[in-house]
């Protein structure tokens, strides 16, 4: 074998290894956060086979405690929090061997009585209530949301599957009157940086 034959194939050899490494190096994302009618809170990272990872969880972004220690078992790795539901609020985050996941996921859960009662997002993202902010909704509910062109409230029932009168729009933390018929759990599935504390609804 020629020399240049044997150093083109040992850079082509050293490049795959360097791209190997660069791809095993990228920082785990955490996805697909579920929170399960029974309380469950579940999500999936992408992570090399065989790699050793910790599940941390969190109520302040400040202290962490692992809950999972595991080895990856195929490139889609699923980690279910059982006890989820003992928390209105928890923060999750990765760790594969050095590498620290590049985002964090969460979600809190508001109860919401039955009744007349004021309500805001606790997130600060505008939107539409029941889709974007996923409060709970139920036939016979009412919204009351304040029109600022009108000055005065505007309401927004719920009867048969669908808003008689639109869907009501919520700007940045603005509040809302609501008058439901049972009571219901405001959960929100978040998603952000832990060094930001920046975080919006799913």
């Amino acid at each position: 074998m020629k020399l240049e034959t044997l150093i083109r194939r040992l850079g082509v050899r050293a490049s795959l290894v360097a791209a190997k490494e660069r791809r095993q190096s990228a920082p785990p994302v955490l996805k697909d956060a579920v929170r399960q009618p029974n309380g469950s809170f579940s999500f999936k990272a992408q992570l090399a086979k065989g790699s050793p990872f910790v599940v941390q969880a969190s109520t302040d972004l400040e202290n962490w405690s692992p809950v999972l220690n595991g080895i990856a078992t195929g490139e889609m790795t699923s980690y279910a929090d059982s006890y989820a539901s003992r928390h209105n609020y928890r923060f999750y985050r990765l760790q594969a061997g050095q590498e620290q996941c590049s985002n964090v996921l969460g979600y809190l859960s508001i109860p919401i009585p039955s009744g007349f009662s004021m309500r805001s997002s606790p997130v600060p993202q505008p939107g539409n209530l029941p889709e974007d902010l996923e409060f709970p909704i139920a036939n016979g509910d009412v919204i009351h949301l304040f029109d600022r062109d009108k000055q005065q409230y505007v309401l927004y029932p719920y009867e048969n599957g669908k808003w008689t009168a639109g869907t009501p729009m919520l700007g940045v933390g603005e509040a809302f009157w609501v008058a439901k018929t049972e009571p219901g759990d405001w959960t929100q599935n978040l998603r952000g940086s832990e060094e930001a504390r920046n975080f919006s609804s799913n």
